[in-house]
């Protein structure tokens, strides 16, 4: 164990189809030098939003997979309410990830 959830969203060098990372090295050592939880995640939240939708879903399955179901239910039900006011998916995701999931503090502990 001893697995830290953000080390999962690091882009695997080696193609793997069960790889679900999307920050390359030097953007999740970004991520990794900002303080606080709040800090990292708005800082993934800035990357997501300029990536393709797939990472959105793929964010929210890594956060599955750390006991974080309720976050990722409440991010897709939250991106499927703006898709129908906002037709952009990136705008959407980054409105919806901004409000749900910067207060959380425990976001990237270890496991």
């Amino acid at each position: 164990m001893g697995v830290v959830m953000i080390k999962q969203l690091e882009k695997s060098d080696v193609p793997n189809p069960n790889d679900m990372g999307f920050l390359s090295h030097e953007q999740l050592q970004v991520v990794e030098s900002k303080r606080t939880p709040a800090g990292q995640m708005n800082m993934v939240i800035d990357y997501l939003v300029e990536m393709e939708d797939i990472y959105f879903e793929n964010f929210c399955t890594i956060l599955e997979q750390n006991n974080f179901e309720g976050k990722a239910k409440l991010l897709r039900e939250k991106a499927k309410d703006l898709e129908k006011i906002v037709g952009k998916f990136e705008y959407k995701q980054h409105a919806c990830m901004c409000s749900n999931i910067t207060n959380t503090d425990n976001m990237f502990v270890q496991i």
